[in-house]
C-alpha cells in the first residue's frame, strides 16, 4: 500500500531552509533527497496513524497545519540522536496536536469545504387552523381569534399607539 505524503521536500525547505537540511545530511544530493523522502514518509505514516482515527483518506487537499506537523516530525527524525531543544519541542507539539485531531478536539479544515446540503425555509407563513368537534371551545370561539398576520401587525404597534 502506497503511503500518502502530507509534506514534500519543498515544504521542508520552506519551513527550515536548505542550510539546516544540508547540515543534517552528508553525502551527495541524491542520498540527501532519499533521506528526506524517507523521513517524510515515516512522518506521514505517523501522522496518518492519528488522523485516520477521525478522517478517511484521500483528502481533497492537504491542510497546512498537517503539512507543518509532518515537517516537524520529519525534521526531528533527521536529527537522529542529537535534536536541539527547539526541534524536540516542535516534535512534541506536533504529536500533541495530532492526538487532539484523533480525539476530535481539533479539526482538519479542507479548502474548499465539502458541500453541504442547502436547507430552504419557506418565506410565507404556513396556514394554521383548527376545528373543534366538541369540547370547551366551539368553532365560533376560534373564529374570534386573530389570524397570524393580524397578530403580527398588532405586535408591531407600540404602547403609545393604543
Amino acid at each position: 500500500m502506497e503511503t500518502t505524503l502530507y509534506a514534500d521536500k519543498a515544504a521542508m525547505v520552506a519551513s527550515f531552509g536548505n542550510e539546516e537540511l544540508d547540515s543534517l545530511l552528508e553525502g551527495d544530493p541524491a542520498a540527501q533527497d532519499a533521506a528526506i523522502e524517507r523521513a517524510l514518509k515515516d512522518a506521514s505514516e505517523e501522522a496518518a496513524s492519528y488522523i485516520t482515527m477521525v478522517y478517511t483518506p484521500p483528502f481533497p487537499n492537504i491542510p497546512r497545519p498537517l503539512t507543518s506537523a509532518v515537517c516537524d516530525i520529519a525534521r526531528f527524525r533527521l536529527y537522529k540522536d542529537r535534536p536541539t531543544e527547539n526541534v524536540k519541542y516542535r516534535y512534541e507539539q506536533a504529536v500533541k496536536w495530532l492526538l487532539l485531531v484523533s480525539t476530535g478536539k481539533a479539526r482538519l479544515t479542507f479548502d474548499p469545504p465539502p458541500e453541504e446540503p442547502v436547507i430552504t425555509v419557506p418565506l410565507e407563513p404556513a396556514a394554521v387552523g383548527a376545528q373543534a368537534v366538541c369540547g370547551v371551545f366551539s368553532d365560533r370561539v376560534f373564529e374570534l381569534q386573530p389570524t397570524v398576520s393580524e397578530f403580527v401587525s398588532y405586535r408591531r404597534r407600540s404602547v403609545w399607539d393604543i
